[in-house]
């Protein structure tokens, strides 16, 4: 485990260009074995916390929303084919060859490919946020600190959402 990932939850984390990540009591990178004796976690500690478990949940919630885009689009782009296959054979059975099945097979790749990327791109922010979530709740195993967070939204407004976060923290030192 990068030690580094302490150093993200306590307030004596400072920055330095040439060393990178530093403590702030020793101006030196981290040096312990598996938990450092002098970490200070106080607000920095409980906005990550706050903001790690709330990307996390609203990427949870965008979960119906995304697999029904996905197949929306997919079902569209499939419709768009099948259109296309009917209008080519049509018009084939009156003897004229004709590209509008090509035609519309190249327009069905646009509702295809917004479905597939959208998709993938959901998987990979789960992912990220997913690892996120996963080794700072590591991190704070180690110092055997437990949480409960509350996360309630309210009504959403012209895109804007209000959140309210509810964190109770036991045995931060």
């Amino acid at each position: 485990m990068e030690l580094t990932r302490h150093c993200d939850l306590c307030e004596h984390k400072k920055s330095d260009f040439k060393l990178g990540l530093v403590c702030g009591l020793t101006s030196r990178k981290p040096a312990f074995n598996k938990t450092c004796s002098k970490i200070l976690l106080g607000n920095l500690f409980e906005e990550k916390l706050k903001q790690i478990n709330l990307e996390y949940d609203q990427l949870k919630r965008k979960r119906l929303l995304t697999y029904s885009y996905t197949v929306v689009y997919l079902l569209i782009g499939f419709i768009i084919i099948a259109a296309g296959y009917f209008i080519g054979n049509h018009i084939f059975s009156h003897g004229v060859i004709s590209t509008i099945p090509l035609i519309f097979i190249a327009v069905s790749f646009a509702p295809m490919g917004m479905a597939v990327s959208t998709f993938i791109n959901y998987l990979q922010r789960l992912k990220v946020a997913k690892s996120k979530k996963e080794d700072l709740d590591k991190v704070l195993a180690l110092y055997n600190i437990k949480y409960a967070i509350d996360i309630d939204y309210q009504t959403e407004f012209h895109g804007t959402q209000e959140v309210y976060i509810d964190l109770k923290v036991k045995g931060v030192r």
